[in-house]
């Protein structure tokens, strides 16, 4: 977008002329020019701003423009600067001396300074004021062409290449930028790459980016914790209740994590040793149940001392 704009200081009445034009652009190489609005100002002191601009994720700010001064005298003058959380003035231009005339156009001239770093904030305003006698009516200033440059700041916290700014997932590296369902949230940060409401830990990888809610959702294979994914004979495994009492020599019981077994003195006992994939998945206690159900018998001391190797080896034949 451009803009122009002419301003001229005629006493008395002192309207201060200004044409500029402004280009807003991105780039992460070159200077951009930094746009402010367009004004006429009237008055015996009268001030152009141009404000205010985001300067903030600039660096190298630079304030050029053209002027022409036709028979401003001793008295007359214009300054030029910045304002932001301060105000601090860059320049003056003076007029001629008492009784000096000047052929129109003979004052003219270019301003060229780069602006401080205390100057990138984001209400930056540049300003140019005029300050004029009123005894005399045919004295003017016009400034044209007035730019303000900055080059600007690139954050890229990730590194990928794309900056903050424009990055879809700020702390992941995806310089693909890829975002599948177009939520603006790129799919490496994304739970739902496909948006079809189920969180993508629950889907099978080649259905992440599938919308059919009937595509891969990930069945848990082991609700219970038990270490058993397929054929697990008791889905809710259970701890056995009398794990604080005495367990015999060769019985065995299941404590949560393992099955563990009663030794006899100096540690003696046969070899066997059982895991919860041997028992598919089944405690003591689920076994005595089990065996109960299918045979009849009561097993009340195996609850009470553990499973003996022979119910163990009983339900093994029977599940197996």
């Amino acid at each position: 977008m451009t803009q122009s704009f002419s301003f001229f200081v005629y006493k008395p009445f002192f309207i201060l002329a200004l044409v500029a034009s402004f280009f807003v652009a991105v780039s992460t190489v070159q200077a951009v020019t930094l746009a402010g609005p367009a004004a006429t100002i009237v008055g015996k002191e009268s001030e152009y701003i141009t404000g205010p601009i985001d300067a903030s994720m600039h660096s190298d700010l630079h304030l050029s423009f053209n002027y022409v001064a036709e028979k401003l005298d001793t008295g007359d003058s214009f300054i030029y600067g910045w304002r932001g959380d301060t105000e601090e003035v860059l320049g003056t231009f003076v007029g001629l001396p008492d009784g000096a005339t000047a052929v129109p156009g003979d004052e003219s001239g270019s301003i060229s300074i780069d602006l401080p770093e205390t100057a990138a904030v984001s209400d930056l305003e540049i300003f140019i004021k005029v300050i004029a006698n009123s005894t005399v009516d045919n004295d003017s200033v016009e400034i044209a062409n007035l730019v303000m440059t900055g080059i600007p700041i690139v954050i890229d916290k990730d590194s990928d290449g794309v900056s903050d700014a424009g990055d879809n997932c700020l702390h992941i590296t995806n310089g693909n930028q890829a975002d599948f369902d177009e939520d603006g949230m790129g799919d490496l940060c994304d739970d739902d790459d496909d948006n079809d409401g189920i969180a993508d830990e629950n889907e099978n990888s080649d259905c992440e980016l599938d919308d059919d809610i009937s595509c891969g959702v990930i069945v848990n294979l082991d609700e219970d914790n038990d270490g058993v994914m397929e054929g697990d004979y008791c889905p809710g495994t259970l701890v056995d209740m009398a794990g604080s009492t005495k367990l015999n020599p060769n019985h065995w019981r299941y404590n949560g994590t393992q099955w563990t077994k009663g030794l006899a003195r100096h540690g003696w006992g046969n070899s066997n040793a059982y895991t919860m994939n041997d028992t598919r998945g089944c405690s003591c206690d689920q076994i005595i149940t089990i065996l109960q159900g299918h045979t009849g018998e009561n097993y009340l001391g195996h609850r009470k001392f553990g499973c003996s190797a022979g119910l163990v080896e009983d339900f093994l034949e029977f599940v197996w």
